[in-house]
């Protein structure tokens, strides 16, 4: 059994004005101590990226190599924007 901070922020107009933190028993834990643990990037708006153009994807391993690309830079979710022409 491990013990965890658990933070509660809280926000007032997009502003973190306080914060609310307590020590509480986990089960199922990973210890990393001195690492730490932030959020990945989402991107809402990309066109491909290391040379995979999401307009020309054909097959799931370019899906996987983009995947792997924009994961080593933080992005955990992405959204990819096609335009086809006729």
């Amino acid at each position: 059994m491990h013990l965890i901070n658990k933070i509660e922020p809280y926000y007032t107009n997009f502003t973190l004005t306080k914060s609310k933190a307590e020590i509480i028993e986990c089960e199922d834990c990973i210890a990393t101590p001195g690492v730490a643990i932030t959020p990945g990037f989402i991107d809402i708006h990309m066109h491909g990226h290391g040379g995979v153009d999401v307009n020309f994807i054909s097959s799931e391993k370019d899906l996987v190599k983009l995947s792997t690309m924009l994961s080593e830079h933080s992005v955990t979710t992405f959204f990819q924007l096609q335009y086809r022409f006729p």
